[in-house]
């Protein structure tokens, strides 16, 4: 009901935050919960809130780098940039040691019939994180071209906005993209590709 609410506009977020609230209640150990109340507190600007439930979070898990790029995140908002970094490079340290091993099985998968094909692989990494561990992936491989998002969102952000190109907090210190979001990937992805065939 939470996200239904939050869905509806900022008219609805009061609603969306008791709702959410009571489901945190009924189960403390749903994460997305804990998400999702957080990115409902920053965006009332009820920022202090937002740090108080991801730091209950980190509590209840605290290896889970997302509550910490969530964190990372709502410092950046806040303009408290020491934290920030600090929660960044804890987000960075854990997100460097671990990939999904279905994900791995996928990425490597694609890439094999893509190969056999004479197709080279366009690896995209998510907006606002780190190439390197997308590139660890394929460490010592060739054929596969590379698509960093990180540092043109998060001055796409410091400029005008988180809002303006997420409309959620499901990736922690990212999201789904709005239109705006969708178009500076697009964009930047296409950028990459014509760098690489004009250097052809």
């Amino acid at each position: 009901m939470g996200r239904l609410y939050a869905a509806e506009g900022e008219d609805e977020f009061p609603r969306a935050e008791e709702a959410l609230k009571r489901a945190l209640e009924l189960n403390p150990g749903n994460i997305w919960t804990y998400m999702d109340l957080a990115w409902i507190y920053a965006n009332q600007a009820k920022l202090k809130q937002a740090e108080e439930i991801l730091d209950k979070a980190v509590s209840i898990n605290p290896g889970n780098e997302k509550f910490f790029a969530a964190l990372s995140n709502i410092y950046r908002q806040a303009g408290k940039s020491a934290l920030m970094k600090e929660y960044y490079d804890k987000t960075r340290r854990l997100r460097s040691n671990y990939y999904n091993p279905m994900t791995l099985a996928s990425y490597h998968g694609v890439k094999k019939i893509l190969d056999a094909r004479g197709i080279k692989l366009i690896c995209v990494q998510y907006p606002m994180l780190n190439i390197e561990p997308l590139k660890r992936i394929f460490q010592g491989e060739g054929g596969v071209i590379f698509v960093d998002n990180e540092q043109v969102f998060k001055e796409a952000v410091e400029k005008m906005g988180y809002n303006d190109y997420f409309s959620d907090m499901f990736g922690s210190d990212f999201g789904h993209c709005t239109h705006k979001g969708n178009r500076l990937l697009a964009e930047n992805i296409a950028k990459v590709i014509l760098e690489e065939v004009s250097s052809k």
